[in-house]
């Protein structure tokens, strides 16, 4: 398999450069790849907080243009560094800054596996879109409280509660604060949830960065059905 070549610095402070390539026919699907090792522990723990690595990539946005797709190596807080695929499956730098090597070989469509000299490479799954993933390996599904009313964290990223319906977003980013999170998109309160089992928790939080968490739960749900 022919190796394309890019060029990152894999730390919180990243560029990137590129270096000559051959040319390739695969063409990554648009959309979000995560690391292999970050989907497995989210199937395992259903808590994106204990399976994030601070410091390394751990996502790769695909996203088509005229010319072919560019692409974003980064962490789930910030981005490292921007790559461009061309029409012909060639991959390089879409900036000039000479730093460390990176190798990105694409596998399929739907697998991309990354290294550096003297790192250890991983491989990247196509997952879709990183929110709906996410929310799917951790929230998703039909729950009911003490009193028998449902609630629904459904997977077109919607949730259903006796008194409202609104979009929400489970976040794979805990850079700020150290625990698995819900928010409202349209900028309503961030809820912290714990999983005991079947038994899901949803806390309320206060302060400027949703920082105080409340000490008792606001909700105590048992799920009765997930989609995963």
């Amino acid at each position: 398999m022919k190796q394309l070549c890019a060029a990152i610095l894999l730390s919180s402070v990243a560029a990137l450069t590129g270096c000559s390539v051959k040319p390739r026919a695969v063409m990554l699907a648009a959309g979000d790849y995560l690391r292999s090792d970050y989907v497995d522990c989210l199937k395992q723990t259903r808590s994106p907080l204990r399976c994030e690595v601070s410091g390394e990539p751990q996502l790769i946005e695909v996203r088509r243009g005229t010319g072919g797709a560019d692409l974003v190596v980064a962490s789930f807080h910030e981005g490292f560094a921007g790559l461009v695929q061309h029409r012909d499956g060639s991959i390089e730098s879409s900036h000039d800054s000479a730093l460390q090597n990176l190798t990105v070989d694409a596998l399929d469509a739907h697998h991309v596996r990354v290294g550096a000299r003297g790192l250890k490479s991983f491989v990247y799954v196509f997952v879709g879109s990183l929110d709906r993933y996410v929310a799917q390996e951790t929230l998703v599904g039909t729950y009911v409280d003490d009193k028998g009313r449902n609630y629904v964290f459904g997977n077109d990223g919607w949730a259903s509660f006796p008194e409202r319906r609104f979009e929400y977003v489970v976040a794979a980013d805990h850079v700020l604060n150290a625990y698995d999170y819900f928010y409202e998109k349209s900028g309503g309160p961030v809820f912290v949830f714990e999983r005991h089992g079947s038994e899901l928790e949803i806390f309320r939080t206060t302060g400027e960065s949703d920082e105080v968490v409340d000490k008792r739960p606001s909700y105590s749900l048992r799920e009765l059905s997930s989609v995963r």
